[in-house]
């Protein structure tokens, strides 16, 4: 029987274990920066040396490549490398896939990569964003150049004095003469013009189209309107282009309002603003930024009628149980009020019906008529109200009903585009029915000669609401 070639040739088992028996001990690299996670560092145990009796593939065991050569080439002791100050990443040798017939060793760390630190060359070069962080500097700096001049003209301006207007009166009437005078304080040498004084007045209206269309399905835009009712300018002092020294000086002045004017007024609501303004201006004609100042003038329409008596007289019928007729007749003393006066309304009531009138309520409202760009919003607003004690079912009685007008309420204004008028409303509750709801004509409310309002009417103004 024929003698069968191994396919892969054995060597003898005493050169094999002479190779192993050589074999040099790993080197280990202390632990240092450099080094990776200590499981990487830890040998994998040897495996008993039964497992590889089988003989291993031929391309394992080169004539000129011996296991002791491979094994002392992996194993060769590495040059420490002390920590640099530059960016190091390690490379780190993953576990291999071993062969069943390969004699498994320790994990072996390859050398660091480390970053070549020496000093080349440098080139200056200007990217995008070096050019836009010059030219952003550039501008930077010339803009606070800009900026300090532009503060040292206004701390020489703001230091070379100031302006006030002084009236007389608190307020005023239609048709009445304004007077007072102008205190200009100089504090340094400038060179002027002249002294100017301006008087103006003027109504404004802002409505949105859906208030004046009353339709809610159209896009909201304001229309606007303004009129003058007067404007004038003229000089209080010529100064020539001299030089105004250091002082104190005093300018007065008059100026005769015409007549008719509509009282101030101001308001501001959902889709609708009103205001009408009166005001003076001074100033002083001067080289670089004027010294001026302005002051708001409260001007009250000039009613010259005489207070009237208004009576208003209305009923309800009521059917089914309530058989009979509820009647109210009003009598207002004057139709001419003042700010803070207390109103009297003088009611008879006539209850010849079944119901009980549980409570009487006594209102003032406002009614303001906005027009702007040929659309008109009618405006209903409660200003008070006032409640009273009912009338039984068939009760005859007369009844003095006091409402108290608030101070701050703004006067009657008739003008062209803005119009402001208030009214009386009684109503008496009626048990299990509507209401019966009397309403009186038109009222005014105008303040006395010579008597202020008490408060700042353009507040809401000045604080630029109507912006």
């Amino acid at each position: 029987m024929a003698t069968t070639e191994p396919l892969y040739p054995e060597p003898s088992a005493p050169a094999f274990d002479k190779a192993i028996q050589q074999e040099p001990e790993p080197h280990w690299m202390p632990q240092s920066a450099l080094d990776p996670p200590q499981h990487y560092q830890t040998p994998l145990p040897q495996q008993p040396l039964q497992h590889f009796q089988q003989p291993p593939p031929q391309h394992y065991h080169q004539p000129s490549y011996g296991a002791h050569q491979f094994f002392a080439q992996l194993t060769a002791p590495q040059p420490m490398i002390a920590p640099q100050p530059v960016y190091v990443q390690p490379v780190y040798q993953q576990p291999p896939v071993h062969h069943p017939m390969m004699i498994q060793q320790p994990i072996v760390q390859h050398a660091p990569v480390i970053v070549n630190t020496t000093p080349q060359p440098t080139f200056v070069t200007s990217s995008t964003a070096e050019v836009r962080d010059s030219h952003n500097r550039t501008q930077s700096q010339a803009k606070k150049g800009v900026f300090a001049n532009i503060t040292t003209v206004l701390k020489t301006v703001k230091g070379a004095g100031k302006i006030e207007v002084k009236l007389d009166r608190e307020s005023y009437l239609a048709g009445q003469i304004i007077t007072g005078h102008v205190e200009l304080n100089v504090t340094e040498n400038i060179v002027a013009k002249r002294l100017m004084i301006k008087w103006e007045g003027f109504e404004r209206s802002k409505v949105d189209r859906n208030q004046a269309d009353q339709r809610n399905n159209q896009s909201t835009m304001l229309a606007f309107e303004s009129r003058e009712f007067f404007k004038q300018e003229s000089p209080l002092s010529n100064y020539n282009g001299e030089t105004v020294a250091p002082g104190k000086y005093t300018y007065g002045f008059q100026f005769q309002l015409p007549q008719g004017l509509p009282g101030v007024f101001s308001a501001k609501g959902k889709g609708y603003k009103a205001a009408i303004i009166y005001r003076v201006k001074v100033w002083v004609d001067m080289k670089g930024i004027n010294i001026k100042n302005s002051k708001f003038i409260t001007i009250n329409e000039n009613l010259t009628r005489l207070p009237q008596l208004v009576q208003v007289k209305k009923e309800k019928s009521f059917f089914m149980n309530g058989n009979g007729k509820l009647q109210v007749h009003l009598d207002v003393t004057k139709d001419i009020l003042a700010p803070g006066e207390k109103a009297l309304i003088r009611a008879q009531i006539q209850n010849d019906s079944k119901k009980d009138v549980y409570t009487i309520r006594v209102k003032l409202m406002q009614d303001m008529t906005l027009t702007s760009s040929g659309r008109t919003a009618t405006i209903h607003k409660e200003v008070c109200r006032q409640v009273f004690d009912g009338v039984p079912s068939r009760t005859t009685t007369t009844r003095d009903l006091y409402i108290d007008v608030p101070s701050t309420v703004f006067p009657t204004a008739n003008g062209k585009f803005v119009i402001n008028q208030y009214h009386f409303e009684v109503e008496c509750a009626v048990t299990m029915a509507k209401d019966l709801r009397v309403e009186t004509s038109k009222v005014s409310i105008a303040m006395p000669n010579g008597v202020n309002q008490g408060y700042n009417v353009y507040a809401d103004y000045n604080n630029g609401w109507w912006k």
